[in-house]
């Protein structure tokens, strides 16, 4: 699924996600840019956002019913589809709608599901032990937490280290708006951008929310890769 905002601003992710998913040999569809309706519910705009919901649902449904794997790079879009969509929608779109969330995935548990299926092939996958440290997108740890990123970089030969942070401080839009920057920032300092300040220049940083890479990019001058782009490095 291409969401908003691979689409307009880091395609080359959505790229390497294809690039990934055919050299596993899996023939890709790409959607038309979607929006969840994510940044609707955020700022409480439930009826816009449930709107969004029933056309998702229908544009969705011909590949659920066909028992396609619907598989998305940012975490608070792919999840809506599988948590907020099943109490948004109209109960005649219900059973759609659980089809739907039951054929989503985010893109390190389509991969780790595969990897655990198909072990021999994280052989074609080498990142020859480079270290990356990882910051979690708050979203994913708590619907899904952790451990399908790190197992999947893990497999594929990173040496990874999960960092102990919490909230990024960007938060969605929160970060980007002038009366929350201050406060933004000093999320940030609590753990997350001292730790990469003393990180050294040659390990990749892997945050793998939209907010969280920018966050990052604005409060310490690092680029984060998201978990695609970092497996697609290490193909052979």
């Amino acid at each position: 699924m291409v969401d908003i905002f691979m689409n307009y601003n880091e395609p080359v992710i959505g790229q390497a996600m294809v690039e990934v998913l055919e050299q596993l040999g899996y023939e890709v569809q790409v959607t038309k840019p979607l929006q969840s309706g994510r940044t609707h519910l955020s700022k409480g705009f439930v009826r816009d956002a449930r709107d969004i919901a029933h056309k998702n649902i229908a544009l969705l449904k011909p590949y659920a019913m066909k028992d396609f794997a619907i598989v998305g790079q940012e975490p608070s879009e792919i999840l809506t589809l599988r948590d907020e969509y099943l109490d948004l929608c109209d109960e005649a779109m219900l059973d759609d709608a659980h089809k739907i969330a039951t054929s989503t995935y985010m893109f390190e548990e389509f991969l780790q599901k595969h990897f655990a299926a198909y072990p021999d092939d994280a052989r074609l996958f080498d990142a020859r032990g480079k270290d990356a440290a990882v910051h979690g997108h708050c979203h994913a740890k708590a619907l899904v937490g952790m451990e399908p990123v790190m197992d999947v970089l893990t497999k594929v030969g990173y040496r990874a280290d999960n960092l102990p942070t919490g909230c990024c401080g960007m938060a969605g839009s929160f970060g980007y708006e002038s009366e929350h920057y201050e406060v933004s920032q000093q999320i940030g300092e609590l753990v997350l951008f001292p730790r990469l300040r003393n990180t050294p220049a040659d390990t990749d940083v892997c945050a793998h929310g939209f907010s969280c890479r920018h966050q990052i990019a604005d409060g310490v001058g690092r680029r984060a890769m998201h978990t695609a782009e970092l497996v697609r490095n290490a193909m052979k």
